[in-house]
């Protein structure tokens, strides 16, 4: 680690010269690696300017939650629960507004939130893949207007003029 602080140090000795500033405040550090290697490392300090940097287990960068091990289960979790939200959101607001209203709401609020997941998609574990399938499906009822417990296979039939 001490190598890494002194980089660092060069780093914003750099920024100085040119007349830039390094925000410690908006900075954070994590450790991507494996578990076993997560663990033998510990702790670290990484500081700057004598501020000591926060240390995250999961971080938000360009709409995509990282964790140490890549594993994008807290993209997962992000978009489970944003995504419940927003669809919570339309359901309560069906009544008020029209159909055409209401898919360019869903297409607006929920739709990125699953798109985003796509690129992920092939990285997940079972138990995320699924809860995405979940998730999925529970949107595809609430743009469909049926019953939670509708089969997979009655929504992709219904779904059909979506996917024309």
């Amino acid at each position: 680690m001490h190598q890494l602080n002194t980089q660092i140090e060069i780093l914003n000795r750099w920024f100085q010269q040119n007349r830039q500033s390094l925000n410690v405040a908006k900075t954070k550090v994590m450790l991507f690696d494996t578990q076993a290697l997560i663990a033998k490392q510990g702790d670290f300090c990484l500081e700057i300017r004598g501020q000591e940097v926060e240390h995250v287990h999961a971080f938000k960068y360009l709409g995509v939650m990282l964790d140490p091990l890549l594993s994008f289960h807290e993209l997962v979790k992000y978009s489970q629960s944003k995504t419940y939200g927003n669809i919570r959101v339309l359901d309560r607001a069906r009544s008020f507004i029209d159909k055409e209203l209401y898919l360019s709401l869903y297409t607006t609020l929920v739709l990125p939130l699953l798109g985003f997941n796509d690129y992920v998609y092939d990285c997940l574990g079972v138990n995320d893949a699924y809860t995405l399938q979940k998730l999925q499906n529970a949107a595809l009822g609430s743009i469909l207007h049926v019953d939670h417990s509708t089969p997979l296979a009655e929504l992709h039939k219904k779904a059909g003029f979506l996917f024309k």
